[in-house]
């Protein structure tokens, strides 16, 4: 490892560990107007992250036009065209060089398919989330400190998600590896399979789950990155009960984050389309519930009625049913929103589970009265395993920390 990072430094390539730091180092090189290593890290992001990426593709789209690379840039703004994606291209200032070259005509003129008219409204991409360094997050003194609830051994666990069920005291975590779920039991520490993608008949990854506690039921939500299906599981013994899927008249749908509804519709934000969708009690189709306006959606939260906040790659949303379009949350300047993988609601606050460039962390959001704003981010743990293994299960918050460790925090 250490000759490949040697030879990479010599070299003059970028390092970086993984998607989340390329991305955060590409950032970083933007703010500091080093547009050569902004196009190396951001190069080195879509090399790592999953195939035809919007978020990855217009960010590397923006450094090759900023490092003096407009053709590259213009390239890769007519693959993001054939996805259906649109961009602002025409009017950030970062894509002049882009706008001033023979092609960019040929580029923006209307398409035949634009002409006749299409039924699919092109899907946007947010742009990145703003280059700035941000002040050190507080830590409030006063809060309640999250104490440790249990420890188990973890092997090589690559864990998504978390729950707890307070009746039979057992927690239930998602292995993303071998795409199934194991049990914890809360008294002894053991751990077993609950079930396995082959005998749920998941797709290709687990994204997430949620317990539906008045019904005793269990929903899981799987993809293969172009179709996703909500499975339906007996809480207590895993045995499948439901799968309903996606249809194909929806295109590439990829769900990233599920959550019940008190009286037992389930809701499953897609990250593929900007989309919410609803699936009521008893149906065997979905319902396209909201368009949020936003792709790369990851966390979904659940407030009350028709009101939801969102969490995607860039920012955090507040989306109301039928009401509006989603409307990002303002936050002090300097304070990421962005990379959050779990939220949940309480009270005036949030929260929620996000992935820095040092790593996953727990943070509590204040929101101003109206909801609309972000207060105030406080760091309440940063030795956290994953930025989607975590959930509320009545007034504590449960989440899987570093070497096998669930932690609780009370909530008030």
């Amino acid at each position: 490892m250490f000759a490949v990072l040697l030879f990479a430094i010599l070299q003059g390539g970028a390092v970086c560990a993984s998607v989340d730091d390329c991305r955060q180092q590409a950032i970083d090189a933007a703010a500091r107007g080093d547009y050569e290593s902004f196009h190396d890290f951001a190069w080195r992001a879509v090399q790592k992250g999953k195939p035809n990426d919007p978020a990855l593709m217009y960010l590397l789209a923006r450094a090759q036009s900023l490092s003096g690379r407009p053709g590259d840039a213009l390239v890769m703004l007519q693959r993001l065209r054939e996805l259906g994606i649109t961009t602002d291209a025409a009017i950030d200032d970062d894509f002049r060089r882009v706008r001033a070259l023979k092609g960019w005509a040929e580029f923006t003129a209307p398409a035949a398919s634009d002409i006749a008219g299409s039924s699919t409204p092109p899907t946007p991409v947010p742009a990145p989330a703003p280059a700035v360094s941000a002040p050190p997050p507080t830590r409030d003194a006063g809060a309640a400190a999250p104490t440790t609830a249990l420890t188990f051994d973890a092997g090589s666990l690559d864990p998504v998600g978390l729950a707890y069920d307070a009746v039979s005291r057992r927690f239930l975590v998602g292995d993303r590896t071998q795409g199934r779920l194991i049990v914890i039991d809360e008294v002894s520490h053991h751990t077993v399979i609950l079930v396995s993608a082959a005998s749920a008949d998941f797709l290709a990854r687990i994204s997430g789950f949620a317990i539906d506690a008045k019904r005793g039921d269990l929903w899981v939500a799987s993809t293969d990155e172009r179709e996703s299906a909500l499975h339906k599981l007996q809480l207590v013994s895993g045995r499948v009960l439901t799968k309903v899927a996606t249809s194909r008249e929806s295109g590439p749908v990829r769900f990233e984050d599920v959550v019940v509804a008190s009286d037992g519709t389930v809701f499953a934000v897609d990250a593929a389309g900007g989309r919410l969708f609803r699936l009521p009690p008893g149906a065997r189709e979905f319902e396209m519930a909201h368009e949020i306006g936003f792709t790369g959606a990851r966390a979904l939260a659940h407030v009350s009625g028709n009101t939801f906040f969102v969490g995607t790659e860039t920012a955090l949303l507040r989306v109301e049913i039928g009401r509006r379009a989603a409307s990002p949350l303002s936050a002090p300047r300097g304070t990421s929103l962005g990379q959050i993988g779990r939220l949940q609601s309480y009270g005036g606050s949030l929260l929620a589970m996000q992935q820095t460039s040092s790593g996953p962390r727990l943070v509590r959001l204040t929101l101003d009265d109206d909801a609309k704003a972000v207060k105030r981010l406080e760091v309440v743990d940063d030795d956290v395993a994953s930025e989607t293994a975590g959930a509320l299960s009545g007034e504590t918050f449960f989440y899987l920390a570093r070497n096998g460790a669930i932690r609780s925090l009370t909530v008030q």
